[in-house]
């Protein structure tokens, strides 16, 4: 059928088909006889020849077509030719290594013409990787490399759990700072336990502790004002870490009531002990904690992290689905993911390279990315961007890209008025914010806090700049943005003025030189000159301490007062434990 009819396979089952059902024998129920095709069995290869033209010609009346054998086909007495032969004789004749070419080699040599040498082929990926290390950096591909994993985000939102353990806790240790975090909205079953463990403490203080953290445990989320500031918004915050800004922003969305993606490049341990102690000490109402991984300087992981926001979360096991995490349309978005910055112009290529990558293109791919979630079924939404930016355009010197990237922002926020593409989705508030005290970027200079303030610079901690921060995202402030984007001063006078970091340093040395010298001064002004106290150093040192808490002895009997207190106590809880 393939060789001699040359047909393809479809006409192959239509011969086969034909040679079954028309060759039967017997009358149709129909009419006439079954067979369309002798019926004999054959006896050689010829006859089977035969029948199968004749399978052909009957498929090919059905078809409507007229058949005959190809002119070359085994029936008409030609030979086929083995199409794997051919190709071996072409390549015998006139491959690179054929007869024609041997002979034109043959002839350039005797006419003392070389041939041309083929040109060495470079491996791509060697050149690429040089390009990369060349314009961008050996380690460019770790500093891009993704980190985002969905299946490694953390949830908190069991601040119901960890309050019945504070409670716990404050009366078993008799430790009213225990009861220091929000109990607002955690409903009737904690403020029951806390009203049980009041009535069991003998410490007024501790009973009072009890009694408050009963009371707001009934309050209604909704009728705080404080507790409820964020309680509809979807917060992302980047570049979180212990004792810095964003985690202070983390903390104040959390106690207003607020559901936090907050994203973190080490994901160490230290930084899931941080979001732990955030949700439990400051989290209210229905307040939820996410924790991620991810690198913003690869733009992989921004593109996953957006992915993963806008849409939800499912595990499926069996024939039960569970909803990990809803699809989100984030109204809040503050950016502080931030490498360690240092550099001067003259470093300026690679360098700089990474750190605006991190600082200035990451986040304005995320922007993009965050304004567009919902776009299709929500068009009043908006994503409100707190930029932080700063009055520091190379004020300091040594600190990289971070001018350039701090100058950067005012032409996103100015972009805002021509391309709408995007920006009608998008409300900015761009405070410059001034010297922070103990952060990555000034921690360094928090021994110059003393002599900046006295030449009239205002410093701020992270909790004071958070609450400014925060501030911008109230529905007032939100409101006014879309208006026009928040312009707002929080520079505490940096950047009005040149600021001479060596002469500060200076400055401060020589208070601290002025400073020890009185000291020095006043213990040589302590015993009459040239008369031994006939104690050695480290002896007056215990002396100094003993005489700066007079009332340390008095720390015995204190103490026996209040194991015995806790013995009661403890027998009190027993005799209950007896009674239920």
């Amino acid at each position: 059928m393939t060789n001699v009819w040359q047909l393809g396979e479809g006409w192959v089952a239509s011969v086969l088909a034909a040679l079954l059902l028309d060759t039967r024998e017997g009358a149709s129920s129909r009419g006439g006889d079954l067979a369309k095709l002798p019926t004999a069995a054959v006896q050689n290869k010829p006859e089977a020849d035969k029948l199968i033209d004749a399978a052909v010609e009957v498929v090919a009346q059905l078809k409507g077509v007229a058949m005959a054998l190809p002119s070359a086909g085994g029936a008409a007495g030609g030979a086929v030719v083995d199409s794997a032969a051919l190709d071996a004789f072409a390549e015998k004749v006139t491959g690179s290594n054929g007869v024609l070419a041997a002979t034109a080699r043959f002839v350039l040599n005797e006419l003392g013409v070389a041939a041309p040498a083929p040109e060495e082929s470079e491996d791509e990926n060697v050149a690429v990787v040089a390009a990369v290390e060349a314009e961008l950096g050996s380690d460019w591909p770790k500093q891009v490399a993704p980190r985002f994993d969905a299946n490694k985000a953390i949830l908190f939102d069991d601040r119901w759990a960890s309050a019945r353990e504070d409670l716990a806790r404050a009366y078993y240790d008799n430790d009213p700072a225990a009861l220091n975090s929000s109990f607002i909205g955690l409903g009737k079953t904690i403020a029951a336990e806390a009203q049980w463990f009041a009535n069991e403490s003998e410490s007024e203080e501790l009973k009072a502790a009890f009694q408050k953290a009963g009371s707001e445990a009934l309050e209604q989320v909704a009728s705080n004002k404080n507790a409820s500031r964020y309680a509809n918004d979807i917060a992302i915050v980047t570049g979180v870490s212990p004792n810095s800004i964003a985690a202070q922003v983390v903390e104040g969305l959390l106690a207003g009531g607020a559901t936090v993606v907050a994203t973190s490049h080490s994901f160490k341990p230290s930084i899931k002990a941080w979001a732990k102690q955030a949700y439990r000490e400051h989290a209210t109402g229905n307040a939820k904690l996410w924790l991620v991984p991810a690198n913003l300087s690869s733009y992989r992981d921004v593109d996953a992290l957006v992915d993963w926001v806008g849409h939800e979360q499912k595990k499926t096991s069996g024939a039960t689905t569970t909803i990990l995490k809803p699809a989100w349309e984030p109204t809040l978005f503050f950016p502080f993911a931030a490498p360690p910055v240092h550099g001067t112009l003259a470093d300026s290529g690679d360098l700089f390279e990474s750190q605006a990558r991190l600082m200035l293109w990451g986040v304005e791919r995320a922007i993009a990315g965050f304004s567009h979630i919902g776009a299709d079924t929500n068009v009043q939404h908006k994503l409100h961007v707190v930029l932080p930016g700063s009055p520091n355009r190379g004020v300091f010197g040594g600190d990289g890209a971070y001018g350039e990237v701090k100058s950067a922002f005012d032409a996103i926020v100015n972009r805002t008025r021509a391309e709408k593409v995007w920006s009608s989705r998008v409300t900015f508030a761009h405070p410059k914010i001034g010297w922070v005290r103990s952060t990555g970027l000034m921690g360094g200079n928090d021994p110059l806090v003393a002599v900046v303030e006295r030449h009239g610079i205002h410093t701020y901690s992270t909790a004071q700049i958070a609450a400014k921060l925060l501030d911008l995202c109230t529905a007032e402030s939100r409101e006014q943005a879309l208006k026009a984007p928040l312009d707002v001063d929080l520079t505490g006078g940096l950047g009005s003025g040149p600021i001479d970091i060596k002469a500060l340093r200076a400055e401060a040395m020589a208070d601290a030189e002025k400073e020890a010298a009185a000291a020095s001064s006043q213990e040589t002004d302590g015993p009459v000159a040239g008369q031994s106290t006939g104690l050695s150093d480290s002896s007056r040192g215990q002396q100094i301490k003993g005489a700066a808490h007079p009332d340390r002895h008095q720390a015995g009997p204190g103490r026996s007062q209040r194991l015995g207190q806790r013995h009661r106590q403890a027998g009190r809880r027993n005799r209950h434990r007896l009674r239920r």
